[in-house]
């Protein structure tokens, strides 16, 4: 199998992309208010920082069956950030984008890249980030390259990698790969590898890492955290943003999870904030 080149105008009708915009309406306030980014260094004073200065923000994303039933705001978008790391590269294809210049954006990881189990492509949390820099800079041709396959890991991934992703010549990468990897030392010696593969490519691509969970809250974020101090790179992380919110019995993990590893529909779109709100830090940072 291999990576699947789309043109998001060719995928998205008007309904979907007035969603997607609908779906991250306002996160520029936020974003501007919140998220100095630059260079910081993690879960710690900054991310707690902003934490208070959103406490009062609106809800972005509800479920009707919570209690009470916004499930992402401010406070939620804040705890996802695990470290802000180095703005440049964010900075330098946010502002090719807004020039007008076409840009490439890329997704590597495992079946939750792909897709599972949400009901349409543009339901995935890639469709719905992709939809927002398309939406964010209709003057840019924006080309997506979703290098997700299931059931493979960081390891198969650097395989892979130049032929799925890096002969694109990404402008924009997302890693993923916190549920398929295993906790251990040989497993983050190929996260890192993979992650300086493409921080080298000619492109010299912005990198977000991501790490998603399973319905339990499991993953292997804290193998991969190491990886992403090391190399300064921006991380973001579902089970900080919303697992406290399921412990307190607010959010039951069913309702945002197809079955014991995946998200819904849902799940995707709580993963699709989170990975925006990160880059809206940069296109709003002054650092």
């Amino acid at each position: 199998m291999t990576a699947a080149k789309i043109r998001l105008g060719k995928i998205m009708n008007g309904k979907i992309m007035k969603g997607i915009i609908a779906s991250l309406a306002g996160m520029t306030l936020i974003a501007c208010a919140g998220c100095g980014g630059g260079g910081g260094s993690g879960v710690d004073s900054k991310t707690s920082a902003q934490a208070t200065q959103v406490s009062n923000s609106p809800c972005f994303i509800s479920d009707p069956t919570a209690s009470p039933a916004c499930i992402v705001d401010g406070k939620v978008l804040a705890r996802s950030i695990v470290q802000y790391g180095d703005d440049s590269r964010l900075k330098a294809v946010l502002a090719k984008a807004q020039s007008g210049q076409p840009i490439v954006i890329g997704a590597i990881g495992g079946s939750i890249t792909q897709g599972a189990w949400a009901t349409t492509a543009q339901n995935t949390y890639v469709g719905r980030v992709f939809g927002w820099w398309q939406a964010s800079f209709p003057q840019s041709q924006v080309t997506l390259i979703n290098a997700g396959i299931g059931k493979t890991n960081s390891k198969y991934g650097n395989q892979r990698v130049q032929r799925d992703l890096l002969q694109y010549n990404p402008d924009f990468v997302i890693i993923e790969f916190a549920n398929n990897d295993a906790p251990t030392p040989d497993f983050q010696e190929s996260y890192r590898q993979l992650a300086q593969t493409i921080m080298n490519a000619p492109s010299h691509p912005a990198v977000i890492m991501l790490f998603t969970m399973a319905r339990d809250g499991s993953n292997s974020e804290d193998n991969q955290i190491p990886i992403g101090k090391e190399l300064n790179l921006p991380m973001v992380a579902l089970r900080e943003a919303v697992y406290p919110e399921e412990q307190s019995g607010q959010l039951n993990p069913i309702d945002i999870t197809a079955d014991e590893i995946h998200p819904n529909d849902l799940g995707h779109q709580i993963i699709a904030q989170i990975v925006a709100y990160r880059i809206l830090s940069a296109q709003h940072s002054t650092n």
